[in-house]
């Protein structure tokens, strides 16, 4: 039997069977495999060079990313889209970067969530 819950809440599932399975895709409103990196290194060895949200339940996705001292230096719109680290046809340099992002789940349809944090660019020198 398949249980699809379509609102916002606390659930409790009582199974009544010892071959009963559970999944969940979506813990409270973050996705279960919602991941946002916290370093990158732009330095095309195909490993961490960009930076991306990723989630098999994002439905939209809008990403800000500000440099140490709050400018703005790249925006994104779409569930694919990357930051490869640089900025007005710049490479920006090594530090730590700030991302705000914006999103709808599969999930959580009709809601914008709202999520920020730091991460780490590095490049060798």
């Amino acid at each position: 039997m398949n249980f699809r819950i379509l609102s916002i809440g606390l659930f409790l599932l009582l199974a009544l069977s010892f071959n009963a399975k559970a999944q969940v895709d979506c813990v409270g409103n973050v996705p279960s495999d919602f991941f946002i990196p916290n370093v990158i290194t732009p330095n095309n060895d195909a490993k961490n060079d960009e930076f991306k949200v990723v989630s098999a339940n994002l439905t939209k996705l809008h990403v800000e990313i500000f440099d140490r001292w709050g400018v703005k230096v790249y925006t994104m719109d779409g569930v694919n889209s990357i930051w490869d680290g640089t900025a007005y046809g710049s490479v920006q340099c090594s530090g730590t970067y700030y991302y705000s992002v914006e999103y709808s789940t599969s999930c959580t349809p009709s809601l914008v969530l709202k999520t920020g944090g730091y991460f780490t660019l590095l490049r060798s020198n």
